[in-house]
């Protein structure tokens, strides 16, 4: 459940965003009162190049570690990350 609070600042983002014509919102043909968004151009420019930058770090990072290691270490991160958000929360 988001608060109020979470929501007003959500919005406060998608319009800082769509001011700096990263994104567009258009209304959705099946539902009036709802509002679809989309990358332009520029958003998807922008996210590209740090989808980029973030592989580059880590894969810096990552070349630092012996490749048995390294292996071991992204087939961890990748069964952690196969995990439900129920199978995180038990104890």
């Amino acid at each position: 459940m988001r608060t109020q609070a979470a929501l007003a600042r959500g919005i406060g983002v998608l319009d800082d965003l769509r001011e700096r014509g990263l994104i567009r919102r258009q209304p959705d043909p099946a539902d009036r009162r709802a509002r679809l968004l989309s990358l332009t151009r520029a958003g998807r420019q922008l996210r590209d190049a740090v989808q980029a930058a973030i592989q580059q770090r880590e894969e810096r990072l990552l070349d630092r570690l012996p490749e048995e290691d390294r292996r071991g270490f992204l087939n961890a991160l990748q069964a952690l990350a196969a995990l439900s958000p129920s199978e995180i929360g038990r104890e």
